[in-house]
């Protein structure tokens, strides 16, 4: 999460009517809620905890962000330049759904600008963020339903959702004159298949060295690849 971004959120929480606090030195004090699985629960002992791999950028990029200015040397952060102080609230889900909705409410209960997650779930936490009017940029969730403007004006995402990856995929096949691809995997082969079958324009020939039942499901994507050698 680079400072840029998290400018970007505060704007937008600003301009969908995010409310800040008069803080010392006269200075605005806006907050925002981040929502990540950072921890487990006593008795789980296989929640991966992807949320450690971004709360230390997110740490860091507010600490830039509201650095004060050092005479001589730099301006200060983009907040401090504004008069306005970013803060944070973080809220643990542990990784579960259900516990992922409670504190987005509970965010918002708390007067926060715009929301920062949430991570493995997103699609209800997404159409409560379009209620309540605030942003909310999820850096982990691939839920494809949220890609809908319509029903979630609000969401935004780092990371696409499965569906689009096959664009990926495919420009840099093209870029290297690639033709075709081994995927060497036993665990992820549905997202893969979904993520082509989905975006058939960019099928392409895809060698996978998969159980035999797996490969047959992956024909039509094939042959329309072929088809249209696209590649």
């Amino acid at each position: 999460m680079t400072p840029s971004l998290l400018l970007l959120l505060f704007l937008l929480g600003l301009v969908n009517g995010g409310a800040g606090q008069q803080g010392a030195g006269g200075r605005q004090v806006y907050t925002l809620g981040y929502i990540t699985g950072s921890r487990r629960r006593p008795w789980d002992k296989e929640y991966p905890r992807p949320g450690l791999q971004i709360s230390g950028a997110i740490s860091l990029a507010l600490a830039e962000l509201n650095a004060p200015a050092n005479p001589g040397v730099d301006q200060g952060g983009s907040m401090w330049r504004r008069g306005i102080h970013l803060e944070m609230l973080v809220a643990e889900t542990y990784g579960e759904e259900q516990t992922s909705i409670l504190r987005t409410a509970a965010l918002w209960s708390r007067n926060v600008t715009a929301f920062i997650g949430p991570q493995e779930s997103c699609l209800h936490e997404a159409r409560m963020a379009a209620a309540f009017n605030l942003p909310m940029i999820s850096y982990f969730c691939t839920d494809q339903q949220t890609s809908n403007k319509r029903l979630f004006p609000t969401f935004a995402r780092t990371r696409p959702p499965d569906t689009h990856i096959s664009k990926s995929v495919v420009a840099v096949l093209k870029a290297f004159n690639w033709t075709t691809v081994r995927a060497i995997h036993l665990f992820l082969f549905n997202s893969i298949h979904f993520s082509l079958a989905a975006n058939r324009e960019n099928c392409f020939p895809l060698q996978l060295f998969l159980p035999a039942a797996a490969q047959i499901d992956f024909i039509d994507c094939l042959t329309l690849a072929e088809q249209k050698a696209e590649i």
